[in-house]
């Protein structure tokens, strides 16, 4: 499982599609809100 935020503003959002060309069989889940490696709450990823 990949997860990707669309604030991220150190990995674009762009390298979600690099990642799943070279993982076709990985599980991707896409957030709002996150920043880069979730910085805040993360609270969603627990559950």
């Amino acid at each position: 499982m990949l997860h990707h935020c669309l604030d991220d503003e150190v990995v674009p959002f762009d390298h979600l599609a690099l990642n799943r060309a070279d993982l076709p069989n990985a599980a991707f889940q896409v957030h709002e809100k996150g920043g880069h490696q979730f910085e805040g709450p993360a609270t969603a990823l627990l559950r």
